[in-house]
């Protein structure tokens, strides 16, 4: 915005300088902000990585498909490894 007269300039100038006053006097509220918003972001991308999860038997074998179709079997290694 381009203005002509001196008055104007002094005002605008004035308001600047009021403005920047105001931002650098809250400097530690908005670098917490900016703090707040990068863990923010940080914590969603890490929230949104796809994990491998391993399913483990009770002896420590790997298990294939579903960890409950052989139960018995399982709690039997167990029981007897106990």
């Amino acid at each position: 915005m381009a203005v002509t007269h001196v008055g104007a300039k002094i005002g605008y100038g004035a308001l600047a300088v009021v403005g920047i006053l105001t931002v650098l006097s809250n400097i530690w509220a908005l670098i917490g902000i900016l703090v707040a918003w990068v863990l923010f972001k940080g914590y969603m991308m890490y929230a949104n990585q796809k994990r491998d999860v391993e399913i483990f038997n009770a002896d420590g074998s790997r298990a294939s498909g579903s960890s409950f179709q052989s139960f018995d079997q399982v709690w039997q290694k167990f029981v007897n490894r106990r």
